[in-house]
């Protein structure tokens, strides 16, 4: 099979992940999620003698979504919450690949990225409408009885665990150098 067509097959199912679930959970878990998932695609298909320079990235993502599931279990407000998640994500620098590096590397850790961007995206939408409401998230509360973008929902709570579980088990494979 050509690699290419391999990344764009995966692609498509984490798409396809994404339709699935969208039904019972909010897009900020399910990004979240597409991220662990992204790091797993790459280090099911990784080079060894690339490790050095991605295996940094992709601990970094792994540590940003292990801190995002232990933000949310704070007693901070959701702006809060929602802001200190995004600085936490926005310290993550992409690697710089030597010339030669092959496409498909590229393209795997480019699933990464795009998780990331997916879920830095949603933060933004989400904190936005926190910050457009007059006086903030307690004011946008008392407006709706279970705003989406405040409450996680029953999907949310059941995904998370889910997450956590494969969050953990990357970062031993990370750890390990395992790919």
């Amino acid at each position: 099979m050509n690699p290419i067509t391999k990344v764009v097959g995966i692609t498509l199912a984490l798409a396809g992940l994404l339709s699935q679930t969208a039904c019972s959970q909010s897009s900020v878990t399910i990004t979240l999620g597409l991220i662990d998932a992204s790091v797993e695609t790459y280090l099911d298909n990784a080079d060894p003698q690339y490790a050095a320079i991605v295996n940094p990235y992709l601990t970094a993502a792994n540590a940003g979504v292990q801190y995002a599931l232990t933000e949310w279990k704070t007693t901070d407000s959701a702006e809060l919450k929602f802001t200190k998640i995004a600085a936490a994500f926005s310290q993550i620098a992409k690697p710089i690949f030597p010339n030669g590096t092959p496409a498909t590397l590229i393209a795997n850790v480019g699933l990464v990225s795009t998780a990331i961007e997916k879920f830095l995206a949603t933060l933004q939408t989400t904190s936005a409408v926190l910050s457009s409401t007059p006086a903030g998230a307690e004011a946008f509360t008392a407006a709706a009885a279970s705003p989406k973008a405040l409450k996680l929902t029953r999907g949310d709570k059941q995904a998370l665990p889910k997450i956590a579980d494969k969050n953990a088990k990357l970062k031993a494979r990370l750890k390990q150098g395992q790919h």
